[in-house]
């Protein structure tokens, strides 16, 4: 599971992770609010062709390879 906005509400952030280790659900990242993401979306270019800040950044990180073991 990806988190999106995870550091908008820190509380309710903290559940859901805490509700997905609980359920045995793997948070495998964390993607940050970025207004360079809301001003990319309003002119229709994808995140991270637009931006290199740190949501960019946390979704460059879903197209890397990852180990399913």
């Amino acid at each position: 599971m990806w988190a999106n906005k995870f550091d908008l509400e820190e509380e309710k952030s903290e559940e859901i992770e805490q509700y997905c280790i609980d359920k045995g659900i793997e948070v495998i990242g964390k993607i940050p609010f970025d207004e360079e993401v809301v001003k990319a979306i309003s002119k229709g270019v994808p995140p991270v062709e637009y931006s290199s800040g740190p949501a960019a950044e946390a979704l460059r990180k879903l197209t890397e390879p990852r180990s399913l073991c």
